[in-house]
Parts: C-alpha cells; structure tokens; sequence
C-alpha cells in the first residue's frame, strides 16, 4: 500500500521507503564527509582567530572605528558619558541581584546594554590609546619610577 502512495505522490519512479533505507542524505560516505567538512571549518576559525591583531578586538555591540576621527577633548567627553552610563547599569544589576528572581530580570533587562557599554569602553580607550591623549586614563601609572 505505500509502494502505491509513493508511486501516486511521486511518480512510477519513486522508491518504497524499505529500499531507500540504507541510504543518507550525505551518499555513501556521509559520516567521513560531513567530518571533513567539520574540520575545514574548525581549522579555518582557529587560523581566523590566530590572524586577529591584539591592537582590534571582537566587538558584538561597538563600532571598531566609531571614535577614530574624534579629538581627545571629544574621546574625553565620550568616556565620561559611557563610564557614568556603565556605573549606572552595574548599580540596577546589582539591585535586580537582591531581589528572589532578579538576577534573571537583571540579566535579561540590563546585561545587553551593560556589555555594549563595557565595549565602547574600550574603543574608547583604544581610541585615546591611538590618538596618545593625556588624562586620566586607567592604563597609566600615577607613580613616578625612581
């Protein structure tokens, strides 16, 4: 009966489902196919990331180039905005924290804006980095070496 309903569905050409078993959507070979695949692409991801400069990095939220054309006076200015912003988010996650159930709420409400924060951060400073802007920036010592 199904040999009947395949052949209705498919044509006279279609096979039962019996014999069409043994075979997979990969042909004979699928296993050792689909492996190599699989290593082409995890040899092709380590070489990317091996590639990667330390002076970039993986940024999910912030524009790499965002602040490349801003003086230091702007970078200043936009990294005490994005402090003050980051400040305020770890203040309402660590509030969220305190309550039964809110450290979900906290991670859903809060934890997206809080890294997007965390990494203008750092083109920020990157970008001061680049530019040699004096300030305050945490990457220098305020000691004097003797």
């Amino acid at each position: 009966m199904s040999d009947r309903f395949a052949q209705a569905c498919h044509g006279p050409q279609a096979k039962p489902a019996a014999a069409a078993r043994g075979h997979s959507a990969f042909g004979a070979l699928g296993a050792p196919r689909a492996a190599g695949v699989a290593a082409i692409v995890l040899a092709g991801a380590m070489l990317a990331a091996c590639s990667s400069s330390s002076e970039t990095s993986f940024s999910l939220f912030a524009d790499p180039g965002k602040y490349q054309f801003h003086t230091c006076v702007q970078i200043a200015g936009e990294l005490k905005t994005w402090s003050q912003r980051q400040q305020e988010l770890k203040v309402l996650i660590d509030k969220a924290d305190q309550s039964p159930g809110g450290a979900a709420v906290g991670f859903i409400a809060y934890k997206a804006d809080y890294v997007a924060a965390t990494e203008e951060l750092e083109q920020i400073h990157a970008a001061a980095r680049s530019k040699k802007c004096e300030g305050g920036e945490p990457w220098r010592s305020s000691t004097v070496i003797r």
